[in-house]
């Protein structure tokens, strides 16, 4: 479960508490202010842009700790801050912007572990990590894996590389390139899954090449489908090239809810001071922005719903609002701008519902409806998504009304209900969204999520 306390610092407290009993020995990660920021923003547009001299003259993670590294006075207080507390074995990240340490399972002073106040300690987030549970997860065989690996409905891999004109057989010859994908939860992939997907439709798969890049491998879950798409997918447009399958969070308030945001956050300030990082990062899971919802709620508190209802609905509904404040995404914007100035590219999807952010309405009463109208009177951005600093990348679909061409693709104008934009007015295409039967949605939604496996 996820649990956040009141703002004391110039971010917020952010604690991860335990996946297994509090009794278990856990980590606790203090994310540290840093230092010229202005500076880091300026070095990255200029690596990003092509016409500048520092075009993509990336920076190691030397001198990034240099640029933005925490004050020394910071490191020191909030290392004395963790040992006062029971924290033994403390560890200063590269990029000097983390401190963490270790808590034996009777050796910490700290009921449940809510920070207490301390007047010399400077902080953006405060992080717990509990000891993954042991117990083994046997993959169940996932149907819509199987879908997209038979090639139904016409999309294959061969077929959409030919589309976009990339060889079969372009395979990577430098061993050094790295591609990666991530989820919390019960994302993985299943081995048997891969190898069937290779025989069925993509014989060059180096099966060799795509390992685990923790000890969690994903179990029969929503996200546990995402993952063997994704593996399927990138494995099979980037042959031969080494891929990590990452999962660094099992906890289930990843899957549906606000605690993927504190998962992804962990994971990308991690990564961020690797030695070793990928060319490519694929995240293809998110949720409406923190703003997103905020704003979601105070459109609906204009029409009448307590803020604390909405929260509290929205909180229930699957993968809505995954991140818990506009604080926490500040943060994941640094760590996503600090790994493009090493030199990765992060490419996100732009979301599933077109017009609507969502495959398919509220339901629950007077509160859906009324989300359900704002839905559909504002843009309500996806994240991480909507970050300047990935690639934001959303879906095509064969051209042809009837019987669609998949080798001429186009894009992806709206959602899962197949409305077609050339003959919707804008202004309708949400509202007929909302007004489709339960049950067409659930058809479509299989099919254009097998599709958009094949596009990844």
């Amino acid at each position: 479960s996820t649990q956040s306390t009141g703002t004391t610092c110039s971010m917020q407290w952010l604690v991860l508490l335990a996946v297994l009993p509090l009794a278990s020995p856990f980590q606790i990660t203090v994310g540290l202010p840093l230092q010229n920021l202005d500076l880091l923003d300026t070095s990255f547009w200029r690596i990003a842009d092509p016409s500048s001299p520092d075009y993509l003259r990336f920076l190691s993670l030397d001198q990034l700790g240099n640029m933005i590294g925490a004050h020394h006075h910071t490191i020191a207080n909030t290392s004395a801050w963790l040992i006062g507390m029971g924290g033994h074995s403390l560890t200063v990240s590269p990029l000097r912007d983390t401190v963490t340490a270790e808590f034996d399972e009777d050796g910490s002073r700290a009921e449940g572990w809510i920070p207490s106040r301390h007047p010399g300690l400077e902080s953006d987030f405060i992080l717990r990590r509990d000891q993954q549970s042991s117990a083994d997860h046997p993959p169940a065989r996932n149907q819509l894996a199987s879908s997209a690996r038979s090639g139904t409905l016409g999309y294959t891999v061969s077929g959409q590389k030919q589309a976009y004109g990339i060889p079969a057989d372009l395979t990577a010859t430098n061993e050094s390139t790295l591609q990666m994908v991530w989820g919390p939860g019960t994302f993985g992939y299943s081995v048997s899954e891969l190898s069937a997907f290779k025989d069925s439709q993509v014989p060059l798969l180096n099966l060799d090449k795509v390992k685990f890049d923790t000890a969690n491998h994903g179990h029969s879950g929503d996200n546990y489908m995402e993952g063997n798409l994704d593996t399927q997918m990138i494995s099979a447009f980037g042959l031969n090239v080494s891929t990590l399958v990452s999962n660094t969070n099992t906890s289930t308030s990843t899957e549906e809810g606000n605690g993927f945001g504190q998962a992804m956050l962990d994971f990308l300030v991690s990564l961020s001071s690797r030695s070793q990082l990928p060319q490519v990062l694929s995240l293809s899971l998110g949720s409406l922005s923190a703003r997103s919802c905020n704003m979601l709620c105070h459109k609906a508190a204009d029409k009448g719903i307590a803020p604390d209802d909405c929260k509290k609905f929205i909180q229930q509904q699957r993968q809505v609002c995954m991140f818990m404040s506009e604080a926490e995404q500040t943060r994941i914007n640094l760590a996503l701008k600090l790994l493009g100035a090493r030199g990765v590219t992060v490419f996100g999807s732009s979301g599933d519902g077109g017009a609507h952010f969502s495959f398919q309405k509220f339901e629950g009463g007077q509160i859906a409806d009324v989300l359900n109208q704002v839905s559909c009177e504002y843009q309500l951005p996806v994240f991480p998504s909507s970050s300047p600093y990935i690639v934001s990348v959303g879906g095509t679909v064969g051209s042809g009304l009837f019987r669609p061409n998949l080798s001429k693709p186009k894009a992806w104008a709206v959602s899962y209900t197949h409305l077609r934009a050339h003959e919707t007015p804008e202004h309708l295409v949400c509202r007929l969204l909302l007004e489709k039967k339960k049950n067409t949605i659930n058809y479509t939604t299989q099919n254009v999520l097998v599709w958009t496996a094949q596009l990844r």
